[in-house]
Parts: C-alpha cells; structure tokens; sequence
C-alpha cells in the first residue's frame, strides 16, 4: 500500500460505507498521479545530469537548475507559491463558510427540523471542513483553491443552529443514524425519510464535487 494509501484510509477510516468507493477512486487516481510525478522527476534529473556534463564553466552548478521535488507523495505544484501560499487550517477555518453563504443560508429552512425550529438557518459544511482539509493534497493547494472548494455551494446546506453545533465534525449520514439533535432524547426532534435521503445524497453529491475538484488541480 502506498503512503498516499495509507494517509487516505487513515483520514478516511470513519468513512460511511456509501462514499468508500468515491474515496477508493481518488486513492487510485491520486496514486497514478504521484507515479507520473516520480517518473517526470527522474526524467529531469537524467536531462540536469546530462547538461551538467556538458558544461564546464567555473563557479557554475553544473547546468543544474533547483526545482522544488514534488515527488512521492502525490502533491503537485499547483499555484505560485509565493503569491498564492497554502493556508493552515485554523486560517482558512475563519473563512469559511463565507459572508456570502451565512447570508444565502439564514433565510432557507432548515435541511431537517424545520417543521420544529424554524429560522434562523446556519450555513454548514456537508462534508466536515477538517474532513475536507485532511484530503490528501488539500492542504498544499494554494490558499485561493482551498477557500474556494471550502465555501463551494455544493457543500453547504442550511441547518438550524442547534442541529448545525450538534453535527459538529460528523459525517451527515452518521449523525443521523446516531439520532440527529434528538439522538432518542425529545420526541419532537425527529428526522423524516425524506430528510434522510435528502441529507445523504447531498453528502454524497458534495464528497464527490470536492475529491473531483482537488485531483482537478493535480491534473487526475
């Protein structure tokens, strides 16, 4: 198993049965990419080799020009990094969701309970932001890149506040199955059929656009 492998059923290893075979696909093709990678490498270094060779200036590097190595691990250079640095997580946390979808959301009824507590509606991340940024390759995107695949609207949906700060950094479908807000605790709080489906294919739809969209930059 490769290390990218292992790193992604590592993050992964709470994943919901439904969106193990998106990961395994990702795992796959985020592998191909780091083989292709090593092998551009290894090619530029045979041609630095055989410049260097071929030039005998003093005081020189031997034709050799420093490139940083971005091989093994299944991370590209995606992005100037001097202009468009990555960001660590507690950074790009306070980003997002942004004005914008806090905005969209405060208004739209609840994605479950609505019936029970109204609005005001919280804009929540789908899929987990940490989930999100322990993807392997997400945290060497630029920063642009990150903050645009966190607040991507396929990942944020409307939930009440309290059902939103009960989620917390659950995957959607385990916090249902565990009992939502309610959790067996208040009859009122129950989450319908309907809301189920509805949350469960919207965490499917956003765990796909997310993975699509980070081997997107990586060229996969």
């Amino acid at each position: 198993m490769s290390s990218l492998s292992r790193k992604l059923h590592e993050v992964f290893d709470d994943l919901p049965d439904q969106l193990r075979k998106l990961a395994d696909d990702f795992d796959a093709r985020m592998t191909r990419v780091s083989t292709k990678m090593r092998d551009t490498q290894s090619s530029l270094d045979e041609l630095d080799g055989d410049l260097g060779d071929r030039t005998d200036g003093p005081g020189g590097n031997g034709g050799r020009t420093d490139r940083p190595d971005n091989s093994g691990d299944g991370r590209g250079t995606t992005g100037d990094s001097d202009t468009d640095p990555s960001l660590r997580f507690p950074e790009l946390r306070d980003s997002t969701p942004n004005q914008s979808r806090r905005d969209d959301a405060r208004d739209q009824p609840s994605a479950v309970y609505s019936d029970v507590l109204g609005l005001p509606s919280a804009a929540d991340h789908i899929i987990p932001a940490k989930k999100i940024y322990d993807i392997p390759g997400f945290a060497d995107l630029p920063g642009s890149v990150q903050k645009e695949i966190m607040n991507m609207a396929e990942n944020i949906m409307p939930l009440h506040r309290s059902a939103n700060s009960s989620k917390r950094d659950l995957w959607p479908s385990d916090w249902i199955d565990r009992g939502g807000l309610g959790r067996g605790k208040n009859p009122d709080y129950v989450i319908s059929p309907d809301e189920a489906d509805f949350v469960r294919n919207a965490e499917y739809d956003a765990f796909r656009e997310i993975l699509d969209r980070i081997m997107g930059h990586y060229g996969a």
